[in-house]
C-alpha cells in the first residue's frame, strides 16, 4: 500500500541512474565490451564503474594516451546501443506531478547519454543537466 507524501520544494536534482532510468543491462553490456576489447576482466572493470564519469573509469584501465580515444569510443557505443533502457517505475508520474516546481539531473553520464535515455524512456528533459561534461573531476 503506498502513501501519498507532499514535499514543498522550489526545485529538486534527480539522479539519472537509478532515480529515472534504468539502465543496468545496457550499462553492464557496454562496460563488458570495453573489457573484452582490452582483454580485461569484465567483473572487475565493472566493479569499478558505479556513479563515476565513464573518462575515469577508462583512465584507470587503459594507458593514458589512449584514454581520449577509448573515451570516445565509450561514448559512442552507450548512445548507439540504446537496448535495455527504460524509465524507471513512478518516474513519468513523479515527473509529471512537479507541476511548477523546477526540476534538474545531476549524473555521471554525458549530456548526449543523458538526453538519449531520458527521451528512450519517454521523460521530459530538464532546463538543468550537470553531467560529466559539466565537471573537471568526478567523484571520489
Amino acid at each position: 500500500m503506498s502513501e501519498e507524501v507532499t514535499i514543498w520544494a522550489a526545485g529538486l536534482l534527480f539522479c539519472l541512474e537509478g532515480t529515472l532510468i534504468d539502465s543496468v543491462d545496457a550499462a553492464g553490456r557496454h562496460w563488458a565490451a570495453f573489457a573484452e576489447r582490452h582483454g580485461l576482466d569484465p567483473v572487475e572493470v565493472q566493479a569499478s564503474t558505479h556513479g563515476r564519469r565513464a573518462k575515469d573509469v577508462i583512465d584507470e584501465w587503459v594507458p593514458a594516451e589512449y584514454v581520449t580515444q577509448e573515451n570516445a569510443w565509450f561514448t559512442e557505443l552507450e548512445v548507439s546501443d540504446v537496448e535495455d533502457v527504460h524509465a524507471m517505475v513512478g518516474a513519468t508520474e513523479l515527473l509529471e506531478s512537479l507541476n511548477d516546481v523546477s526540476w534538474g539531473i545531476v549524473t555521471s553520464s554525458g549530456q548526449a547519454l543523458v538526453r538519449v535515455r531520458l527521451g528512450l524512456a519517454g521523460l521530459s528533459v530538464p532546463a538543468l543537466i550537470i553531467g560529466a561534461d559539466d565537471v573537471t573531476q568526478g567523484k571520489p
